[in-house]
C-alpha cells in the first residue's frame, strides 16, 4: 500500500464520519423542532384553557374570594361560639348545651378546612391573615396553614391504648374486669 492511498483512505474515512455526524445532528434537530413544536402546541392549549376559564363569568378570582369570605365567615361564628362556652355554666343543662356547642365548632371547623382545601384545588394558593398564639397578626400562604391545621388534627386523635375499648359514651378499662 502506497502513502497515496493510505491518505486517500484516510481522508475517505474522515469524510464518510463527518458526514454520518451531519446526519444524525439533521435527524435529531427535526425531532427536536417536531418535539418543540408540540410542546409548544401543548402550552398555548393549556394557556388558552386557562384564559377562558378565568374570562368566564364566574372567575376563579372572584370564586377564591368568595370562598374566604365565607371561611372567614365561619371563623368569625366560631369565635363567637368560643367566647359563649368560656363563660361560666350555670346549670347541668348549660354544660350539656356546651358540650353541643363544641361539636358544632368542629363541624364548622371541617367544613372551612374543606372550603379552603377547594381554593388549593383550583390551583390557587393566596396569602392569607393569620393570628398567632401570641396575638400577632401574619400573611401565610394558605398552603402552609392548611399543613399546619392537618398537624394539629393529627395532634388531637390520640390512640387509644389497646386495653381501652370505647363503646359509645363510655370506655372500658381492660375489659371491666377489676
Amino acid at each position: 500500500m502506497s502513502p497515496q492511498q493510505l491518505t486517500l483512505g484516510i481522508i475517505a474515512g474522515m469524510l464518510t464520519t463527518f458526514m454520518g455526524i451531519e446526519i444524525s445532528r439533521r435527524i435529531h434537530r427535526k425531532q427536536n423542532t417536531e418535539l418543540l413544536a408540540l410542546i409548544v402546541k401543548l402550552l398555548k392549549n393549556t394557556e388558552d384553557s386557562i384564559i377562558e376559564r378565568i374570562k368566564a363569568p364566574g372567575t376563579i378570582v372572584k370564586s377564591v374570594s368568595e370562598r374566604l369570605l365565607k371561611a372567614h365567615k365561619i371563623t368569625q361564628d366560631q369565635l363567637d361560639m368560643l367566647a359563649a362556652i368560656k363563660q361560666p355554666s350555670k346549670n347541668s343543662l348549660h354544660s350539656q348545651y356546651k358540650n353541643q356547642t363544641i361539636s358544632e365548632i368542629r363541624k364548622l371547623e371541617d367544613q372551612k378546612l374543606d372550603i379552603l382545601q377547594s381554593i388549593l384545588d383550583d390551583g390557587q394558593d393566596p396569602d392569607i391573615a393569620v393570628k398567632t398564639v401570641s396575638g400577632k397578626i401574619e400573611q401565610v400562604p394558605l398552603s402552609r396553614y392548611m399543613v399546619q391545621q392537618a398537624d394539629k388534627k393529627i395532634k388531637m386523635q390520640k390512640p387509644l391504648d389497646p386495653k381501652h375499648k370505647s363503646n359509645n359514651k363510655f370506655t372500658v378499662h381492660e375489659g371491666g374486669k377489676e
